[in-house]
């Protein structure tokens, strides 16, 4: 129970959990083996993506209980709530401090992922896992060598946040690309990836405006 209006059912470790969580592994598979087939991705990126969308399978109700990181049920009662009536949590709570902005701006960045659903705990991580992946895809154009940006992408603790329903995994790939769209003095661009920072993580977001600043100033 979320509250008395709002019921979360998250079907833990059941047959229908397994179920609901292998459409959205095969979705995010077949994107990659279309990739492959049109030769953009090669096969030991294919093969390691691969297993990393298999991660958020194991990590809930496998390796550990979700509980363990307990914020995922948040971040999924609020993303359930917004796609079945448009309205959010803060809002049958009456809660309007500042931290809780956080969880409805996240769950509307990861809900417009085009997933078979979000019927469970773990279905935010599979959007996770398709931010990390079309970050991965957008980054190798910047390099000759495509398996030396996959090793920056199999580190395990990245790998890890993105199994999990929680904000982590967006927080770094908004870093990501305002950091390397600064690098190549694209402000706007930079600009519009640091604002969202503002409210998912605000000392992120000053420590990158600092340099924002700084690099404006010093140029």
């Amino acid at each position: 129970m979320v509250n008395e209006y709002f019921t979360l059912h998250t079907y833990g470790g059941t047959l229908e959990y397994y179920l609901f969580e292998l459409a959205n592994f095969s979705a995010l598979a077949f994107f990659a083996v279309f990739l492959y087939k049109l030769n953009y991705i090669n096969s030991n990126s294919l093969l390691a993506w691969l297993a990393i969308f298999f991660a958020p399978l194991v990590a809930n109700y496998f390796l550990f209980s979700p509980f363990l990181f307990g914020d995922q049920f948040r971040y999924a009662a609020e993303v359930m709530l917004q796609k079945s009536s448009g309205s959010s949590l803060n809002n049958l709570t009456g809660f309007q401090v500042f931290d809780t902005t956080a969880i409805p701006l996240t769950a509307k960045i990861l809900g417009v992922i085009p997933l078979p659903n979000y019927m469970t705990v773990t279905s935010l991580a599979f959007a996770n896992m398709f931010f990390i992946f079309v970050t991965f895809l957008w980054f190798k154009r910047f390099f000759s060598d495509e398996n030396e940006v996959m090793l920056y992408f199999l580190i395990p603790s990245l790998i890890l946040y993105s199994s999990l329903s929680l904000r982590d995994s967006l927080i770094i790939v908004l870093a990501i690309l305002f950091i390397i769209n600064l690098i190549r003095d694209r402000y706007v661009f930079a600009a519009v990836f640091l604002s969202p920072l503002f409210v998912l993580k605000l000392q992120m977001f000053a420590f990158l405006l600092l340099y924002l600043i700084a690099r404006l100033f010093f140029r």
